[in-house]
């Protein structure tokens, strides 16, 4: 059974009929550790504990603090995650870069990877569907 759809103050989080977790941020010029924590609270209770294909769309975000980042692969968030799409906006090149950068200085602990098309984001992700 697909899990009920959840809006919080920083984004929409859906399950779509293939499976694939859909997590839409809402339009915020900053993004901080408080956040990424209410951000993991929410996608603990959504995912219920189990790992899903994640498609995250973070094109409404112009900035993302390094801690921040740190946290989106942490083992709270790793172990609800088999494989990441990160959207972002080709128009706001700082997240993406920062994503980047992040993705250079740590061991990725899932497949992940940042586009600037969601159709290419999926599918790309729906490659690691088993």
């Amino acid at each position: 059974m697909m899990p009920a759809p959840m809006v919080t103050n920083l984004a929409k989080f859906w399950m779509d009929e293939i499976g694939v977790t859909h997590i839409l941020f809402f339009q915020r010029t900053e993004f901080d550790d408080k956040d990424v924590e209410e951000y993991i609270k929410t996608a603990q209770s959504f995912s219920g504990g189990k790992p899903s294909l994640v498609l995250i769309d973070y094109s409404n975000i112009s900035y993302l603090s390094l801690g921040a980042l740190k946290r989106f692969v942490s083992p709270d968030l790793i172990r609800l995650t088999t494989a990441a799409a990160l959207v972002v906006n080709s128009s706001s090149p700082f997240v993406a870069g920062a994503i980047t950068f992040l993705m250079t200085l740590t061991k990725e602990p899932f497949p992940m990877k940042v586009f600037t098309n969601e159709k290419e984001g999926m599918d790309w992700l729906l490659t690691f569907r088993k």
